[in-house]
């Protein structure tokens, strides 16, 4: 997994970039989602978090599903993982700004910079199987 990010950032799946639709992209996303699924193992996260924000530069189902798993890591049970997927988010929006509506985009970078994502983020009205459920 930690060789995906280098090549993400190198340009060698640009290909992908005018035919999202290709399953090798989606494949990927699955193989990278499956394999920090229920981990423990801090650095496979932190590793995944870059290859999901590596995967925002493409359009469709891809970014779709990027997104949605950088969204659940901002509710990790790590304060390394949230505070780590919103600093590498906010990066990857600066980079990539067609990904937020314009006139939501000063909120967004906000969000991400400003909330002490280091704080618990216990759910008083869930049990912890229902915590569990939200990785």
């Amino acid at each position: 997994m930690k060789m995906i990010n280098p090549l993400l950032s190198s340009g060698s799946f640009e290909t992908f970039v005018e035919d999202p639709s290709h399953p090798f992209l989606l494949n990927l996303l699955q193989l990278v989602k499956k394999e920090v699924a229920k981990t423990g193992d801090a650095q496979k996260l932190l590793t995944s978090i870059e290859v999901f924000c590596g995967m925002i530069q493409f359009v469709g189902e891809p970014r779709k599903k990027s997104l949605t798993q950088l969204m659940v890591f901002l509710s990790h049970k790590y304060p390394k993982i949230r505070g780590t997927t919103a600093n590498t988010l906010y990066e990857t929006l600066m980079v990539y700004d067609d990904i937020v509506d314009e006139e939501k985009q000063e909120e967004v970078m906000t969000i991400l910079m400003e909330i002490n994502w280091s704080v618990s983020i216990l759910f008083p009205d869930w049990d912890t199987e229902e915590q569990n459920i939200i990785y």
